[in-house]
């Protein structure tokens, strides 16, 4: 009996041609397109969160929900948490900060700043989670964003114990406290 190895080769062929096509149409009818933005800081001078003062940061909109995320990367924004925390005199410099913005396109949204520093109780780096509310003004592709809210630190609790039999706790987001965070900024598109 002769096999029809080019019949399944062909078939093989136009069902990988039409999973890659759904799973395109899929990935598009979520909204896969990004629009790039910018945000740029006020740094006014009672601001508790500046910019490095070299510019805006790059980042994109979602266009499929309206959030903008950006990514400060090498560079840094300051961090000043007014000894709330027992850590000092600040502001902090803090590099490699992750800014999210949800729902730009309406009129509040909720800002999280996260980014890894020593832990509160003098542990190793942790992730930490600054969000607060934000109020938007929109004037064509410019959204301006002014805080809201008082500011709640989180921070990644990563437990070391067990609790028998060989299993661990898990990390877990604990609240380090609310500070006011002063701060200001524009979104580009």
């Amino acid at each position: 009996m002769k096999r029809n190895t080019w019949g399944r080769v062909l078939s093989l062929a136009v069902f990988a041609a039409l999973l890659f096509a759904a799973t395109h149409t899929a990935f598009a009818a979520k909204g896969g397109k990004r629009i790039t933005a910018t945000i740029l800081f006020d740094d006014f001078l009672d601001d508790a969160i500046q910019s490095d003062g070299l510019g805006a940061y790059d980042g994109f909109i979602s266009s499929r929900d309206g959030s903008a995320v950006f990514t400060t990367g090498d560079r840094v924004l300051s961090f000043d948490f007014d000894f709330s925390f027992g850590w000092g005199a600040g502001p902090f410099e803090i590099s490699d900060v992750t800014i999210t913005v949800s729902s730009l396109d309406g009129t509040t949204a909720t800002a999280d700043f996260e980014f890894s520093w020593p832990g509160p109780f003098g542990t190793d780096a942790t992730d930490y989670l600054v969000t607060m509310s934000v109020s938007v003004t929109q004037s064509g592709d410019t959204y301006s964003l002014e805080f809201d809210s008082d500011a709640e630190v989180w921070f990644l609790e990563r437990h070391r114990q067990s609790y028998g039999l060989g299993h661990r706790f898990g990390p877990v987001w604990e609240l380090l406290g609310i500070v006011e965070m002063p701060w200001g900024a524009e979104v580009s598109q």
